[in-house]
């Protein structure tokens, strides 16, 4: 749940940037075209996709490994 939280602050903070940004940079061109906000809402779902999907790994992954062999190097 940590990681979801950071990973909502990070987002609520780029978001706008992000909006802002493309639509200053794409209004110097000659052919207009607008943001649309489901390009944001994709990339953030893909972002929440790809952390869980590393957490879960690296828990796993930690969970398989025998307690034993940690403790000896501590």
């Amino acid at each position: 749940m940590e990681y979801i939280k950071m990973l909502t602050i990070a987002i609520v903070i780029a978001l706008p940037v992000g909006y802002f940004l493309s639509d200053l940079f794409l209004y110097a061109f000659a052919y207009k075209t607008n943001v649309s906000i489901w390009i944001f809402v994709i990339v953030s779902l893909s972002i929440f996709v790809a952390a869980l999907m590393i957490v879960s790994y690296q828990a796993i992954k930690t969970s398989l490994k025998n307690p034993v062999n940690t403790l000896r190097y501590e």
